[in-house]
């Protein structure tokens, strides 16, 4: 199993799109943040809300997960290299350190978009601790909330449109 984690937009909307495909072997571990001691890593600022995907590249590239990531976030939204007002969800793909192959699949689909805000880390994935259990599964469990239904259902449904139908 390869391992990746991902900031670029809520934990909850990660969350939510990425267990979507769950039936190509994606295994998410959401609501990763960042521990202080690797603010060097992500430009002092804060922590980062993320998702922790493993999984089968037999069943599921890194290219169709990175395809999936950019349809649901803008990764000017929030810049690394200015005070942005969501700097938990600066975009971010976060490998670990031996991993070399995914960390040029990512620069190679990063340069072919032209893509500048997105920083690719390379840190130790274990780096990273959960976030509390009650924000877990937290569109499953929350559907008739107004930020799921406003910000994670258009997003789910458009993911929907590109790769489930």
């Amino acid at each position: 199993m390869k391992e990746v984690i991902l900031s670029g937009n809520t934990q909850w909307l990660l969350e939510a799109v990425f267990q979507m495909f769950t039936k190509e072997s994606v295994v998410v571990n959401p609501g990763f943040y960042s521990l202080s001691q690797y603010d060097f890593a992500l430009g002092k600022k804060d922590k980062l809300e993320c998702v922790h995907l493993m999984f089968d590249e037999t069943k599921i590239s890194f290219k169709k997960i990175m395809d999936a990531f950019f349809a649901i976030h803008n990764p000017q939204l929030a810049q690394w290299n200015k005070d942005c007002f969501f700097p938990l969800c600066r975009s971010a793909i976060i490998l670990p350190i031996e991993e070399k192959e995914l960390k040029q699949d990512a620069e190679n689909i990063l340069n072919e978009t032209q893509n500048k805000e997105t920083k690719i880390i390379q840190m130790i994935p274990s780096a990273f601790s959960k976030t509390d259990d009650k924000y877990l599964s937290y569109y499953l469990n929350n559907k008739d909330d107004p930020y799921c239904k406003t910000q994670i259902e258009p997003k789910m449904e458009k993911i929907r449109e590109k790769f489930f139908s």
